[in-house]
């Protein structure tokens, strides 16, 4: 934290005066401008040229105090970006999950009711599914066979899946009919890894 809120002082191009800055080794300098804190190293200008040292090596008391308080008040700007930035991406996983729990509870009322659902909202539903709680969720398929299909487009051979397929549970919505659903397994007892339209 302490080298992270060195760089980010070091871009602002603010300049720290000083009348001494006094090393751990017992050497001083006078007239001091601090100009650039550039990760463990700090540049400045004194009465005789210019001098980069270590920014550990400088002793602290009461004169370099406000370097390391500048220092400090980056470090707490940095800390406070990085709560901000939590609190946004939990934010954004919150809304996710209330939007699929939403989807969930819409999938739920309308196979309740025996309707079909948009291919989409199966694919979200059912989507790393053992066999056991898709047929939970939708009962046993209409049929069952083993066919070769391209889950991966890397693997041109493609892969033999076990499919589970369906009669009328896909609602085709740019034409407003139903249509069989194809649910793929990894294996006979894997998880779904994908849902397609029947032919």
């Amino acid at each position: 934290m302490f080298l992270l809120s060195c760089q980010i002082y070091a871009q602002s191009d603010q300049s720290i005066k000083l009348p001494t800055i006094t090393t751990t080794d017992g050497e001083t300098y006078s007239d001091v401008t601090v100009t650039r804190i550039n990760g463990t190293e700090v540049r400045f200008m004194h009465s005789n040229g210019v001098k980069s040292i270590p920014l550990s090596s400088i002793q602290r008391d009461a004169i370099t105090s406000v370097l390391f308080e500048k220092v400090g008040e980056q470090a707490k700007l940095t800390q406070l970006e990085k709560e901000k930035q939590y609190q946004e991406q939990l934010a954004k996983e919150q809304r996710a999950q209330a939007e699929q729990a939403a989807e969930m509870e819409k999938a739920r009322a309308l196979l309740a009711e025996n309707k079909p659902l948009e291919l989409d909202l199966w694919r979200k539903i059912l989507s790393g599914k053992k066999t056991t709680e898709v047929k939970e969720l939708i009962g046993p398929p209409l049929t069952v066979k083993e066919v070769m299909i391209n889950i991966n487009p890397f693997n041109r051979m493609g892969d033999y899946r076990k499919v589970w397929i369906y009669h009328a549970k896909v609602l085709d919505s740019d034409s407003g009919t139903t249509k069989s659903m194809h649910v793929f397994f990894e294996s006979s007892v894997g998880n779904v890894v994908d849902v397609r339209y029947g032919e």
